[in-house]
């Protein structure tokens, strides 16, 4: 938009002064090497930018890699036998009648946009928010920038300290079609209630209280629903 504006004050410009006296000359040439700085000045900008969203994508990708590598790495020590005696852990080699943990890669876990509530399966475990001011919990708002995070389905990474909203964090990766545009515009990540409230970062962010946060099983899976 910017450039057509340059574009058209340009013409005009030209076109009004290419007959005029020497005055008008130079302030034409002034004019011209302006307008081709400011030019090149966009050019530039758009070239950095569209470097620091394939830097971001590909820092996305490197994670998803490695979190993948992670379970395969888990999947072939639970296969590996072991040559010493029980191998087993549990006694005599069988588990308790009522043992059945999930395995990390098909937990699901479920938020609501609308309410806040996350689930385990049919569970309860908790009720946050996500959206900042008069988009929190607004389905209206979620393809908008600080809008509750859009429905669909991710996937939960790591716990860390998230580098782009400065606070601990555990990471979400949006499957495709699922981000709206936002996404790697904007931090996509689950935070615990900050203290106070207002302090919530920018975001694609759902928040909940701390116990909450804390018992989430990362490297599993997360559908967002109306």
């Amino acid at each position: 938009m910017l450039r057509s504006i340059l574009l058209a004050v340009a013409v005009l410009a030209h076109a009004s002064l290419s007959t005029g006296c020497c005055c008008c000359t130079d302030f034409m040439k002034g004019f011209r090497q302006g307008f081709n700085a400011e030019l090149r000045r966009q050019e530039e900008l758009d070239r950095l930018q569209q470097a620091e969203l394939a830097r971001l994508r590909a820092e996305e990708e490197r994670k998803l890699v490695e979190e993948q590598q992670k379970l395969a790495d888990l999947k072939k020590k639970g296969d590996r036998k072991d040559d010493g005696p029980n191998p087993d852990p549990f006694k005599d080699g069988n588990p308790a009648k009522d043992f059945n943990p999930p395995k990390a890669s098909d937990t699901r876990y479920t938020y609501s946009q609308s309410t806040g509530q996350l689930k385990l399966g049919d569970q309860i475990l908790g009720v946050g928010y996500s959206g900042i001011g008069a988009a929190r919990n607004n389905s209206a708002r979620q393809a908008q920038q600080d809008g509750p995070i859009p429905i669909g389905e991710y996937r939960i990474l790591q716990r860390g300290k998230d580098a782009r909203i400065k606070r601990e964090a555990i990471g979400l990766l949006p499957f495709p079609k699922t981000h709206l545009g936002r996404f790697p515009g904007e931090a996509f990540a689950i935070i615990f209630e900050p203290v106070p409230p207002e302090t919530v970062p920018s975001g694609a962010i759902i928040v909940l209280p701390r116990n909450v946060w804390d018992a989430i099983t990362t490297n599993t899976h997360l559908d967002v629903v109306p």
